[in-house]
């Protein structure tokens, strides 16, 4: 189960960035960032009746019946003409475009001509072209994003019933606080899809991390059962922003078309081990620390995290795929003004 869901999110965040226009590219992968957020609320509301009543094997149970209908709609869904062009596919890239074409052309009329063509096909190239250079920065920041995201989901938001629970609330009374905070997760999809595409993934990112850090030394500091809820609802808020620009958004832009998923995977499974790693340490530091243990640990890896973004100088936000691949990300850097009336690429 663990290797579908760490695959699926790999691809769906992935091809989805491959099929929209630079201008909106981070309102549509923040949508898919705020359906897949709400799976924690829904999650989360549903088991705090199935729970206690039916028991944990029931929430498996409503999972496999989504994986399901995902499995049947999956067979709708076309390939990524870029990948297909990237790869030598040449006439089956061809024909997918074409069909989306028509589709389009049905339901808007005729479409404009192609003012741009670029010229994808670079073959099949190795993994090791993730680490050569030019590539090896972006590779970095990627898997330090998904470290950031990870330690920051399952080092703080997974353990707060724990939290709760030791501070001598019920089961059910922890599940109740961390449904009401846990709002946060769809509201910072929310808000990614509001900066997305005006302020920059990238200084996004730095933005949440940094708000993350200060709401974070607050938390453990208040002890109001209403201030805990309302400064933990921020806090998840800002989290899952980071959530939505990185792991959705920024990561996939970073790498060319021939190695976008595999660099996805490889992002993907640095920040799968820091989950795997971080419960433990979070047990130890919460067992010796406190909260304020766990908190360091967050707010010490995003501030690794918003240096190394500043280092690399990306952004990506509002431009085409093509013009953010190494050897032309100079267009991109942090701070620059943004061409809103450039066209999306066209590749095939």
């Amino acid at each position: 189960m663990g290797v579908g869901l760490g695959a699926e999110l790999v691809v769906a965040a992935g091809t989805l960035a491959e099929f929209v226009p630079p201008a909106t590219r981070g309102k549509w992968v923040s949508l898919l960032a705020i359906i897949i957020n709400s799976g924690l609320f829904a999650a989360l509301a549903a088991g705090y009746w199935i729970i206690p009543n039916l028991g944990w094997r029931y929430m498996f149970a409503i999972a496999g019946v989504g994986a399901l209908v995902v499995w049947f709609l999956r067979h709708r869904m076309p390939e990524s003409p870029r990948w297909l062009e990237s790869t030598g596919k040449l006439e089956e890239a061809e024909a997918t475009l074409s069909a989306i074409e028509r589709e389009v052309q049905a339901r808007v009329g005729s479409l404009p001509a192609v003012q741009r063509v670029v010229d994808l096909n670079v073959g099949n190239v190795p993994l090791r072209t993730l680490f050569a250079p030019g590539m090896r920065g972006r590779t970095c920041v990627a898997a330090l994003t998904a470290i950031g995201v990870n330690i920051g989901l399952y080092g703080f938001i997974a353990w707060l019933p724990t939290f709760f629970v030791s501070e001598g609330l019920s089961i059910v009374k922890s599940l109740g606080f961390v449904l009401l905070m846990s709002i946060g997760s769809p509201v910072g999809g929310l808000v990614g899809y509001l900066i997305a595409d005006r302020v920059g993934r990238a200084k996004g990112i730095v933005y949440a991390a940094l708000i993350s850090i200060v709401l974070g030394w607050i938390y453990v500091t208040l002890r109001d059962p209403v201030h805990i809820v309302i400064v933990g609802f921020c806090l998840v808020t800002s989290i899952y922003t980071i959530t939505t620009l990185g792991l959705f958004g920024y990561i996939p832009e970073l790498f060319p078309t021939e190695v976008r998923l595999r660099g996805t995977g490889v992002a993907g499974t640095c920040g799968r081990a820091a989950s795997i790693a971080t419960p433990y340490l979070a047990l130890v530091l919460y067992q010796h620390v406190g909260v304020s243990g766990v908190i360091a640990m967050v707010s010490v890896v995003f501030a690794l995290l918003c240096v190394a973004i500043l280092i690399l100088r990306v952004e990506t936000s509002r431009h085409a795929l093509e013009d953010v691949a190494p050897g032309t990300s100079d267009i991109a850097a942090l701070g620059e003004t943004i061409h809103t009336t450039k066209q999306p690429a066209q590749s095939a």
